[in-house]
C-alpha cells in the first residue's frame, strides 16, 4: 500500500495530539507541586539593568524574568493563565509529534532523546540566561525551575513517544545509522553552528526586540541607533557576553545535532522540522501570564525567540548535515 505521505501521517495522529495536550497539563500540574517551586521566593526587586548593556538584556531574550516566574501562576486562579497553559501544551504536542514520527529511533532511545531536547531548551538554557542576567533571583528557585522541568520534561518525552509510536513513518521504521562523519568533521560544524547562534541571537534581540520603545522602557537602555554600534557597546561594557554566548551557542549546536541524527527524511524536511520544533516549545512558554513582565514585553520576546529559533534551526541543521544526505527506500 502505497504511504499517504509524511503530513498526512501527522494529521492522523491528531487523537495522540490532543491526548498529549491533556497529558501535558496534567503533567505541568503535577510538576509545580512535586517541586515546590510556588513555596518559595522568585525575585526579590525589578529585573537588573546594570549588570549588562541594554544589548545584551534586549539579546538575552527578556526570557528569563518570564521563566524564573511563570510556574507561580498556577497558584492563582487565573482562567487566562489556564487558557495560555492549554495553548502551550497544544502548541508543544504539535511541535513533538512529527519529531516522533519520524525519527528513525524508537522506544525509549527516542524518549530519552526528546526529553533531553525539550529539557535542554525549555529549562538549561534558559536557566542559564536566568543565573546570567538575574543575579537577585533566588538560587533555591532557579534549583527547584531545574527539578520542575525534568519532571515534565521526562514523562512528557515518554508518554509521546508512546501515543505518537504507531503513527511512525514507515520510511523512519526502515531507516538506516547515518554514515559518521568523523570527530573533526562534527566539530567543525558544531562551531559555525554556534557562531551562527550568536549572530542570529543579537540580529533578533536588536531588530526584533531592542526596537520596541516598551521593551526598551522596561529594561531602562537606549537604543544606539544601529547594530554595530550596540555590538560595540557589548564589546566595550561587557565583553564577557561573546564567549558567553558562544558556549551557548554549542548547547544549542548539540541539540541541533540530535535532531539532525534523530530525523529520517530530506535534508530540507529535516530542516524544517527541527525549525518548527526549536520556535515553538520553548518560545511558545512565553504565552504564560507573568507578573515580571508586561504583556507588550512578554510577546514581544515570544515574536523574537521564535523567529529566530526558526532561521537558527533551519540554517543549523543544513550545516550539520552533509548535501548528499544517505536516503532510505520512501523517504521523500
Amino acid at each position: 500500500m502505497t504511504d499517504p505521505g509524511p503530513w498526512v501521517r501527522v494529521a492522523k495522529a491528531g487523537g495522540g495530539v490532543a491526548v498529549l495536550t491533556v497529558v501535558a497539563v496534567v503533567l505541568f500540574g503535577l510538576a509545580a507541586a512535586g517541586s515546590g517551586i510556588a513555596t518559595v521566593s522568585s525575585v526579590q526587586a525589578a529585573p537588573a539593568t546594570g549588570a549588562s548593556t541594554p544589548a545584551s538584556d534586549a539579546a538575552a531574550e527578556g526570557a528569563a524574568p518570564h521563566e524564573v516566574g511563570q510556574e507561580d501562576a498556577p497558584a492563582a486562579p487565573d482562567p487566562g493563565f489556564a487558557i495560555a497553559l492549554l495553548a502551550v501544551c497544544f502548541l508543544t504536542a504539535i511541535a513533538v509529534a512529527p519529531t516522533v514520527v519520524w525519527s528513525r529511533w524508537r522506544g525509549m532511545r527516542a524518549a530519552l532523546a526528546l526529553a533531553a531536547l525539550v529539557y535542554g531548551e525549555t529549562t538549561v538554557l534558559a536557566q542559564l540566561e536566568t543565573l546570567v542576567y538575574l543575579p537577585q533571583v533566588s538560587r533555591t528557585f532557579v534549583a527547584r525551575i531545574f527539578l520542575f522541568g525534568a519532571m515534565w520534561s521526562v514523562p512528557l518525552a515518554l508518554t509521546a513517544v508512546w501515543l505518537l509510536g504507531w503513527a511512525r513513518s514507515p520510511a523512519a521504521a526502515r531507516a538506516t545509522p547515518l554514515r559518521s562523519m568523523g570527530w573533526s568533521w562534527w566539530g567543525s560544524r558544531v562551531g559555525a553552528v554556534a557562531i551562527l547562534h550568536v549572530l542570529v541571537y543579537y540580529l533578533a534581540g536588536y531588530y526584533l526586540a531592542w526596537k520596541n520603545p516598551v521593551l526598551r522602557s522596561f529594561y531602562g537602555g537606549t537604543d544606539p541607533g544601529s547594530f554595530l554600534r550596540q555590538l560595540r557597546s557589548i564589546a566595550e561594557t561587557t565583553p564577557w557576553m561573546y564567549p558567553y554566548q558562544l558556549a551557548q551557542g554549542v548547547f544549542w549546536a548539540l541539540l541541533v545535532v540530535v535532531l539532525a541524527r534523530m530525523l529520517v527524511g530530506s535534508r530540507l524536511r529535516v530542516a524544517v522540522t527541527a525549525a518548527v520544533f526549536l520556535a515553538i516549545v520553548g518560545p511558545c512558554q512565553l504565552l504564560l501570564p507573568n507578573p515580571l513582565m508586561p504583556t507588550d514585553v512578554r510577546l514581544t520576546h515570544l515574536v523574537e525567540t521564535a523567529v529566530s529559533r526558526f532561521v537558527f534551526g533551519f540554517a543549523a541543521v543544513w550545516l550539520l548535515l552533509p548535501a548528499a544526505r544517505s536516503r532510505v527506500a520512501g523517504s521523500p
